[in-house]
């Protein structure tokens, strides 16, 4: 039901997220990390690496390590706690589940898998609710508005997920309340030139009753009655590997796949069988220490069939099948020991099919974007800037400015600012009877001031932010359609 779940519907939830959106959100964070950690290295800031402790921005590093010490059985326990991230699950294992960055909406948020872009093109949203946890890798999250590297959506931010790399063999086996089951095997290889990593996991659980049946909270709110267990069975697998072909290229493909089914309570739809995809392939080529050229492609696709289980047996409400085929290629020029360069163009095509009627069913974007870095002394400078061309909606131009100062290992300050835009999903444009196909994107424009140091192994980071956003894209009950306000 996700892939009508998002702007189609005049959900309360949604309509609060999108007033506190609307209304200039300034907010303080506080970034520590929880236990002792090494410098990381962070791609997702700038599509560049670069140590985390030297990021201008907010940004978090959730390891393999870190996953396996809390313990967590789903991305929603994971991510809820994070620092700026609200996270908002509507039954456990398997259930509707959104995520929130710094106040934007959950279709502000980008999502990565691997450098691919991911998630539903109807709804605008991930469903993290479907994503294995045992076939992740580690997951880097920044905070604060990316749209001038990454395009349409990285409002609130951008959230990217790396599948698994195991080394070794593995099996673990485990068993809890709810008649809950989670079995997960992994084996990785490693020769003179490549390496090559397998998993395969099964999560299984009866569940609980999602809703208590009254309209209205404390009762349930989800306004219907069916007492029973919501139940959620889940199958994954992910392949990852890499071969280094001499020592200027070096090539890399990954694999993650999950299906299953999960059950929970409505009028017109209790059962839904998904399946969640993300394909990619990568190449990067360095013909010198100066210059590095990434080319990297994929696919990643959203299933969900949708079903109303009764007494009179089981009928189908209809289906939604999104795919996301993207391509980028970039180009990094260190300049000298102190700056570096980088240019690129990504290219995104969305696809649609589905019993819903769609107006479009397909669009199209290409964005040319270009990144300087560089540091003088003890100050870093970046500025970025991008131009997207969208099938529907026509050109977005977008930018960021940078800079901090490290007065200490101990210290720094930063401050910044960066300009974003969300495109309009097909349910925005497209769906029958609920859309409004003359929708413009949404704008906004990011202020933030920040303070951040290393003590000893543990880095911290304080931050004042100023998000404000035009154009939202809000229900409007005027038109029974969304509207920009």
């Amino acid at each position: 039901m996700r892939a009508c779940m998002g702007r189609c519907l005049p959900m309360f939830i949604r309509l609060v997220t999108a007033t506190a959106a609307i209304s200039t959100i300034s907010s303080f964070s506080a970034d520590a990390a929880n236990s002792a950690v090494n410098d990381e290295v962070i791609v997702t800031a700038t599509r560049v690496e670069q140590p985390h402790s030297r990021v201008i921005g907010a940004t978090t590093i959730i390891t393999r390590e870190d996953i396996q010490q809390r313990q967590a059985r789903s991305l929603h326990e994971l991510l809820r706690g994070e620092t700026g991230l609200s996270v908002v699950n509507q039954g456990g294992l398997g259930k509707l589940t959104n995520v929130y960055v710094r106040g934007a909406d959950a279709e502000q948020v980008l999502v990565l898998i691997d450098g691919v872009r991911a998630g539903s093109a109807t709804s605008g949203t991930m469903a993290f609710e479907y994503l294995p946890m045992e076939q992740i890798e580690r997951i880097e999250i920044v905070r604060g508005p990316r749209s001038s590297l990454y395009g349409a959506d990285a409002i609130g931010g951008v959230i990217q997920i790396f599948t698994r790399r195991e080394r070794g063999a593995s099996i673990n086996v485990g068993a809890g309340s709810h008649e809950t089951w989670d079995t997960h095997g992994a084996l990785g290889l490693r020769g003179d030139a490549g390496w090559i990593s397998a998993s395969a996991g099964r999560l299984e659980s009866d569940g609980f009753n999602s809703c208590r049946g009254a309209p209205f909270p404390p009762g349930g709110g989800c306004f219907t009655n069916e007492p029973d267990r919501d139940g959620f069975k889940r199958s994954s697998a992910s392949l990852r590997g890499g071969y280094t072909v001499n020592d200027a290229l070096e090539m890399t493909v990954s694999a993650l796949h999950g299906s299953g089914d999960t059950y929970y309570d409505g009028d017109f739809g209790n059962r839904t069988e998904f399946t969640t995809r993300a394909l990619t392939a990568g190449a990067q080529f360095r013909p010198n220490k100066a210059l590095t050229v990434r080319l990297t492609g994929g696919e990643t696709r959203d299933l969900q069939d949708n079903f109303y289980d009764s007494a009179a047996g089981s009928s189908s409400m209809g289906g939604f099948d999104t795919i996301k085929r993207s391509a980028s290629l970039q180009s990094d020029w260190s300049m000298d020991a102190a700056s570096i360069a980088s240019i690129g163009v990504d290219y995104v095509d969305d696809r649609v099919t589905s019993n819903t009627a769609y107006e479009q069913t397909s669009r199209d974007n290409v964005g040319v974007f270009t990144q300087y870095q560089r540091e003088i002394g003890a100050h870093q400078m970046l500025l970025s800037a991008r131009h997207d061309d969208n099938e529907q909606f026509g050109g977005h131009e977008t930018g960021s400015i940078g800079w901090r100062w490290t007065l200490s290992p101990a210290f720094a300050v930063h401050a910044s600012f960066g300009t974003a835009f969300g495109a309009p999903t097909f349910n925005d444009l497209y769906y029958p009877d609920f859309s409004n196909p003359e929708l413009e994107p949404e704008e906004s424009r990011n202020i933030e001031l920040g303070l951040s140091g290393r003590i000893q192994q543990t880095l911290w980071s304080l931050n004042a932010f100023q998000n404000s956003i035009d154009e939202q894209i809000v229900y409007d009950a005027s038109i029974s359609a969304p509207n920009n306000l």
